[in-house]
């Protein structure tokens, strides 16, 4: 040990990557579940049973994205998380924690100058980038304050629709903060939509095959088998020119013969990332893959 205090890891705020330390919203669900008696309809939720990642309305999700310029050429970067990528190691105190979450930044360094272009795309300004780190505030007051301390154009690796990408970022240096913290710096106009909104869909993504119409598409839920701890799913995709929704149903299962309405069930708390296969009724192409909440899902190439 080298005396210094543990890093505080930054929880529940959406960023370029997935949160290591973050508990996934259906491993909560399925812990405060506990023990009950099994149920005894067939294709009624068990003790253990998970509802899909996301629900919601097909029709309304494939509406968001009528306009999405689905032949342009560059195709438009699709995120599927934010433009900001939060220290990796997160903080050395609670008070510097509480000074990022409330966009609390001092300059003490002079800020670069901009250059035209970027790996192919034109980019924003440091300070601009200084701005959204200031406005990407939880709303909440903090005394403390970080010292911005280094800042430089570099490239840093963002979640879009077709799957990770190295893209330009500006790298900010914090005072007393052990990693950086990296803000894209695409110009907006390249973005689709050029400001994303809140996204959700953690966990979900997909593998298109060499045919551009098979899916094998994956989520996070309760894991495989019968009921009452196990649940089973199919999927099928509502299409549009511009975008395709992937929407899941639970399959309704019997119980075993062997279980009475009176049995407590003691089903593990613990979620699986899980797969089923699709086939559409044109090649994906262009289109964008959503979760039927309308957050675009990453897909990846066979």
């Amino acid at each position: 040990m080298n005396g210094e205090p543990a890093a505080v890891p930054l929880i529940g705020r959406p960023s370029g990557r997935r949160l290591r330390w973050a508990v996934p919203p259906l491993l909560i669900a399925m812990s405060l579940a506990g023990c009950g008696p099994a149920a005894t309809d067939a294709g009624s939720p068990g003790v253990g049973d998970a509802a899909p990642p996301a629900a919601g309305n097909p029709a309304a999700a494939l509406a968001k994205w009528r306009s999405f310029p689905v032949e342009a050429d560059p195709r438009p970067l699709v995120l599927t998380r934010g433009t900001i990528i939060d220290p990796l190691s997160g903080f050395r105190s609670g008070e510097g924690k509480l000074a990022f979450l409330s966009g609390q930044f001092d300059l003490a360094v002079a800020l670069p100058a901009t250059p035209a272009s970027s790996a192919g795309y034109a980019v924003i300004s440091a300070k601009a980038a200084l701005d959204q780190l200031r406005a990407n505030s939880n709303g909440q007051p903090s005394a403390s304050r970080l010292r911005v301390v280094t800042a430089a154009l570099g490239q840093a690796q963002f979640g879009t629709d077709r799957g990770p990408r190295l893209l330009p970022a500006w790298r900010f240096g914090l005072d007393q903060v052990s990693d950086p913290v990296w803000v894209l710096a695409v110009d907006p106009k390249a973005l689709w939509p050029a400001k994303p909104s809140s996204m959700s869909g953690y966990g979900v993504e997909a593998t298109v095959g060499q045919d551009g119409r098979t899916l094998s598409y994956g989520f996070d839920a309760g894991p495989a088998g019968p009921p009452p701890c196990g649940t089973e799913y199919t999927a099928s995709a509502v299409e549009s020119a511009t975008a395709v929704v992937v929407r899941l149903e639970q399959v309704a299962q019997q119980r075993p013969s062997s279980s009475r309405p009176t049995d407590s069930v003691a089903c593990p708390a613990i979620g699986q990332h899980r797969t089923v296969t699709l086939r559409l009724a044109s090649p994906l192409g262009g289109r964008v893959l959503l979760s039927p909440d309308g957050a675009p899902v990453p897909v990846l190439s066979s």
